[in-house]
């Protein structure tokens, strides 16, 4: 558990997790979902367990992978839910060495967003994990909005290529992506992977749930995310 005391304004909910790809020869499972932590900041490290054996198998433990958190939030509004999560990988987001509290958007500012933060889990060597820091921001679906926030702040379409590099280069590795609530944000992520490498069509990748989709939960898109999601399949699925 983290040393600091926080409430939380979500935690980890176990049906919004979902297998979205997986590489069984080097055992690595790539995977959607909501922020991990529970409401006091700690890792949700048994409910994940748990849900990933409903996914992947009845025999697997996460004891046995490395997991890698892919988180998507950002550092503004979500700090609080941003810093619980360094921590539970035993980062300081005080520290000025990445100017944690500042850097935003990161990519922009110079940060290297495929940058492995951390080595374990809340101190446990036996919970072997790191932190990638990834933020997503949506845009209108025109060329010109969407190539300056999504190429130059971003980099969005470097990340769904990211998630499938690790995907393919990784061994007993848990990639699991998320923002906060595992909605619009992760389901622009799921719904441009799943076109780009899985052969969804725009449409499935949009309205259908899991596998074809990123349909979850009920789940009505709000805001511009669907925009993102066609400016993304015209210009690098349809290419």
């Amino acid at each position: 558990m983290s040393d600091q005391t926080v409430t939380l304004p979500t935690h980890y909910k176990h049906h919004r997790t979902y297998l979205v790809d997986q590489n069984t020869a080097n055992k690595c499972h790539l995977l959607r979902g909501n922020l991990p932590l529970e409401d006091d900041g700690s890792f949700a490290w048994a409910k994940l367990d748990a849900r990933l054996q409903e996914l992947i198998g009845a025999s697997f433990e996460l004891g046995e992978y490395t997991f890698l958190d892919v988180t998507l939030i950002d550092n503004q509004g979500e700090g609080t839910s941003f810093d619980a999560e360094l921590r539970a990988f035993g980062i300081d987001p005080t520290s000025t060495a990445n100017n944690w509290c500042t850097l935003w958007p990161p990519y922009f500012r110079g940060y290297d967003t495929k940058t492995i933060q951390g080595t374990e889990i809340e101190g446990n060597a036996a919970h072997k994990g790191g932190l990638v820091w990834w933020p997503v921001q949506p845009c209108d679906g025109t060329n010109s909005s969407c190539d300056n926030i999504e190429l130059k702040q971003f980099a969005f379409t470097d990340l769904i290529e990211y998630l499938n590099s690790l995907l393919n280069t990784k061994s007993k590795t848990i990639i699991y992506f998320h923002c906060m609530h595992g909605h619009d944000r992760t389901s622009a992520v799921t719904a441009s992977y799943l076109m780009k490498y899985k052969g969804s069509t725009l449409d499935e990748a949009l309205k259908s749930p899991p596998p074809k989709g990123a349909y979850i939960d009920g789940f009505e898109w709000e805001g511009t995310y669907p925009d993102l999601v066609k400016w993304y399949n015209t210009n690098y699925v349809n290419q």
